[in-house]
């Protein structure tokens, strides 16, 4: 998380250097991806910024925040891959069954 605010004050380097160390103290830290992903998203490095969000679901797959912005950001580059479709119609269920049981 420090990493993600000291690109917001122009110190990527940095940042990008704080998250890799994040990443190499726990590898499967699906915080640490998502990250990762949100600074290269910033920097519109598109692909590699996917790539960190795939990588984030592969280890928390029911996470709705992780979901929308890889969802959002294969719109934007306009990556409909058939795991954007199953990305897509499992967050729907989740939603669903999440708004289901409050009731």
């Amino acid at each position: 998380m420090k990493g993600l605010l000291l690109s917001c004050v122009d110190r990527k380097e940095e940042a990008y250097e704080l998250v890799r160390l994040g990443l190499k103290n726990d590898l499967k830290s699906h915080v640490c991806w998502h990250v990762y992903g949100l600074l290269y998203r910033a920097d519109r490095d598109y692909k590699e910024a996917i790539k960190c969000y795939r990588q984030a679901l592969r280890i928390d797959e029911g996470n709705l925040q992780i979901m929308r912005d890889l969802s959002f950001l294969q719109v934007q580059v306009r990556d409909m891959m058939v795991d954007f479709i199953d990305s897509t119609r499992t967050g729907f269920i989740i939603l669903v069954s999440t708004f289901s049981t409050q009731l």
